[in-house]
């Protein structure tokens, strides 16, 4: 009674506030082309975004950029001005590279505005034009614990190596100087959680306190106010994000009750708490911070001695307790972390293991080198140095298991990992459980579990890892590549290569690359000069012979130009009309942007490409080639000039969806191309993408749809044969395709 009620009244909560949060006004403002201006309170740190933002509808900004969450007081849309009172998370750029706004500040936006999906903790997305413009100053406090954090990251960055990027984040979970390779290091061997404040960081600031009120002789009373006014310190100075919310709040029920008295349980305390919360703040549940700080909590006081028990049958106890704590904390968040990522982090426990003794050091001496700081850097530095040693023995630790044999496994993706890992979850907690409390009969029956679902994950999993450890079979011709929000596909003709766009990330560019076997390119294609398209261009600089480029915009688009001419390619701007060939296999020839008249630089003058491959083993010319049409970021109007233009082919093998599947479409385009197979090259996004329209329109016209988020690598190729059999949705006359991918899923259309 007591669960249901507090379900009712997490959804009575939800059901007052969920039209405040989704006013009419907004649902008619946001999404247009107009710029809304807004008046908001930053309710969170700003972290720094990877290369520009980008909206769904491709505005860029340019320059180091910024996101933050904030809270929305007013809406302008030209001389229109309401008042409104809704969250939103804020994309801008940052020109003066000071972090973001502060908290608690007021600042003005202006952008574009993109509606959030349903049950989000944010309303809309704002895509700021330009640096947020300061209204009013955050709050003495607030400011304060600012500046004190710019201070101390000042003062780690004098730090070497990974060991200084880390310890702000272990001291006061400021990860701004984290670097890319570190932070997928930190993932890798599931050490990322140190860098979080947490539980384990508040009970060390009671401790400070209850050891500080000892010192000073101070009453048991005394001693737990000054423990309250240290945390409620430290949360201002890490501040409040939903992890630090549920430990502060936690500690803070804990100090009310042994100052009443009574006994805190820890597991009756944590239920209290994340009802109170989630009735406070029910998005909260949609916060993945949230849900892995309950759990980890949760399988900490349910799980720790239950398992230390079954352990300590095998090993000496303290052993089986050192192990017991990480692996707690492990099994009960792996359902979520699935949904992350559908991996096991196989070293995860004892990375942990070797780590976890050095956060506290690194804590408690970052923390003081933090508040030194801001009276006096320089005794702040060798104290920070101290602490730097122990910060680098995890980013060492790190290092080490994310490079270890096997360091991730596969799991099965979505709900069905989610239901394994929790089936594992439940069976060896009730083993642990069943053998505490010497229930050997039920002990016998749960371990038989738990040998036949980890048996199933080992079968399932084995297969899986040999599969992506190989390479793509047969004759392919195109192949798109798994670069997360952005393009990259590759084009085959024998020994010659050809790549259009290559992605924002460098590493994940290198690594499909790799994998295909190529180190040499002999045509390169940048459709245009958004982030998601040319973001890792520095890793073909010096591979590739010729580029063929849209129309350039300002100094940035043009050094990517000079640095790929300095690499020893031939760039040249192309239009509609222009053709050529890549090797003798594949002709190429370009159908916009128009031979005549300026367009804009963008997503509407993205080069577009049709190709004609000849099918290797087909008996003489005559027979189908594979054509494919790669469609760049081109939106709803310029798709229709492009149609209009009548050098679009009809019925052809592969589409390349256009902005990763937006719903800026036109479906005439779809209904002539009538493709066989469309690729989606699409990772995870704010935007949703691929939309539910685009997807119904592929349908409708007979396009099997292949995403990268879902599949990985996505390599086509043709057979030599008949023409294509009716279950291979294809035209008369078509070649059958033959599809791999290094995801789940192998066939597709007439795939092999």
């Amino acid at each position: 009674m007591i669960a249901l009620a507090a379900s009712c009244a997490v959804a009575g909560v939800v059901a007052v506030r969920a039209e405040g949060r989704n006013p009419n006004i907004l649902q008619e403002w946001a999404g247009g082309s107009r710029s809304l201006t807004a008046e908001v309170t930053v309710t969170s740190l700003s972290s720094p975004v990877e290369g520009p933002t980008q909206a769904e509808w491709g505005e860029v900004s340019s320059g180091l950029s910024v996101r933050f969450r904030a809270q929305v007081s007013q809406l302008q849309r030209g001389k229109e001005v309401l008042p409104a009172a809704f969250p939103v998370l804020v994309f801008a750029p940052d020109v003066t590279e000071t972090g973001g706004p502060p908290l608690g500040s007021v600042v003005r936006v202006s952008g574009r505005w993109q509606l959030a999906g349903v049950g989000d903790r944010v309303s809309a997305l704002v895509f700021s034009d330009e640096s947020p413009a300061t209204i009013v100053a955050a709050p003495d406090a607030l400011s304060w614990a600012h500046g004190l954090r710019r201070s101390f990251v000042g003062v780690a960055s004098v730090l070497p190596g990974w060991g200084g990027q880390l310890l702000p984040g272990l001291s006061i979970g400021d990860t701004s100087a984290v670097s890319v390779e570190l932070d997928e290091a930190m993932k890798a061997s599931s050490l990322s959680h140190l860098t979080a404040v947490s539980g384990a960081n508040c009970a060390i600031v009671v401790a400070i306190g209850f050891a500080l009120g000892g010192v000073l002789a101070l009453r048991r009373s005394a001693r737990i106010g000054l423990a309250f006014v240290l945390l409620v310190a430290f949360v201002v100075l890490v501040t409040p994000e939903s992890s630090v919310i549920r430990a502060s709040v936690m500690a803070c029920a804990v100090l009310v009750a042994l100052a009443s008295g009574r006994p805190a349980a820890g597991l009756a305390v944590l239920c209290t708490v994340v009802v109170a919360l989630l009735i406070a703040d029910p998005w909260l549940s949609r916060d993945y911070g949230f849900a892995l700080s309950v759990l980890a909590t949760g399988g900490l006081l349910v799980l720790t001695r239950p398992l230390t028990d079954l352990l300590a049958r095998i090993a000496p106890r303290p052993v089986a307790a050192a192990f017991a704590l990480p692996l707690a904390a492990q099994l009960a968040c792996q359902p979520v972390l699935v949904m992350l990522e559908p991996t096991l982090a196989v070293w995860g426990v004892v990375a942990n293991l070797l780590a976890g003794p050095a956060a506290p050091a690194a804590t408690i001496l970052g923390l003081v080198a933090c508040l030194l700081s801001a009276v006096t850097p320089l005794l702040a530095v060798p104290i920070a140095w101290a602490a730097w040693v122990p910060a680098a023995w995890i980013a060492q630790v790190a290092a080490w298991f994310e490079n270890a044999p096997a360091a991730r496994l596969p799991l099965p993706p979505g709900l069905a990992g989610v239901l394994v890992t929790t089936l594992a979850l439940l069976l060896v907690g009730g083993l642990a459980l069943a053998v505490r409390s010497q229930r050997m009969l039920l002990a016998k029956v749960l371990a038989m579990g738990v040998v036949v679902v980890l048996g199933g994950i080992v079968g399932t999993v084995v297969p899986v890892a040999v599969r992506d450890s190989s390479t793509p079979p047969g004759e392919w011709v195109v192949a798109s590549c798994d670069v997360g929000q952005g393009d990259a596909t590759v084009l085959r003709a024998g020994a010659h290569v050809g790549l259009i766009d290559v992605g924002p990330d460098e590493e994940l560019l290198t690594r499909c690359l790799t994998r295909l076997g190529i180190t040499q390119l002999d045509l390169l294609v940048l459709t245009h000069f958004d982030t998601d398209h040319v973001g890792a261009y520095a890793a073909v600089v010096g591979r590739v012979s010729e580029v063929l480029v849209g129309p350039t915009d300002g100094a940035a688009d043009e050094r990517i130009v000079d640095a790929l001419s300095g690499g020893g390619a031939a760039v040249r701007q192309v239009r509609a009309g222009e053709r050529g060939k890549l090797g003798e296999a594949m002709e190429w020839s370009v159908l916009w942007p128009p031979a005549r008249g300026e367009i804009e630089p963008g997503n509407d003058a993205s080069v577009v490409l049709e190709t004609r491959s000849a099918v290797r083993g087909a008996p003489d010319a005559t027979h189908p080639a594979l054509r494919a049409v790669f469609l760049g970021d081109l939106g709803a109007d310029a798709q229709n000039r492009l149609r209009r233009s009548r050098l679009v082919p009809a019925d052809v093998d592969v589409v390349k969806v256009a902005h990763h599947g937006s719903k800026d479409q036109s479906s005439p385009l779809y209904e002539r191309l009538r493709a066989t197979l469309g690729l989606v090259s699409v990772g995870d996004n704010d935007y949703g993408h691929p939309t539910a329209s685009i997807l119904e329109t592929l349908d409708r016209v007979g396009t099997s749809v292949r995403r990268t988020d879902l599949d990985g690598i996505i390599a086509v190729g043709a057979r030599a044969g008949p023409a294509a059999r009716p279950a291979d949705r294809a035209g008369p006359g078509r070649a059958p395709l033959e599809v791999w991918t290094s995801g789940a899923r192998h066939s597709v259309g007439g795939g092999g």
